[in-house]
């Protein structure tokens, strides 16, 4: 192997070596980094909404007209409860004015 001496403007074989060592490491981690950033761009692109996906969800009037249902349902079921506690309460309200006057 020859022998380079370092003068003012010129460097050795094992100091380009170095140099070129370094410039190896850093391109691999640059280039690592770069991959790494393509799959999180690819995983973020992966949960994106279509078209598609957007029509098939519930609009604001659907959910209103939902909720519209479910409270005229709820009304239904109350009421015959309703009904029946109007019904129980007068009949108690006898039983215990005649039971407690004695």
């Amino acid at each position: 192997m020859k022998k380079i001496t370092k003068t003012k403007n010129s460097v050795t074989l094992s100091s380009l070596d170095k140099r070129m060592d370094h410039l190896e490491k850093t391109m691999e981690n640059l280039t690592e980094t770069v991959d790494n950033l393509a799959q999180a761009t690819a995983k973020g692109f992966a949960n994106t909404v279509t078209k598609q996906d957007l029509e098939r969800f519930a609009t604001k009037q659907d959910l209103e007209n939902l909720g519209n249902k479910i409270d005229n349902s709820l009304e239904e079921y109350t009421r015959t409860f309703r009904v029946d506690y109007d019904e129980l309460s007068s009949r108690v309200r006898r039983l215990e004015s005649t039971v407690f006057k004695r």
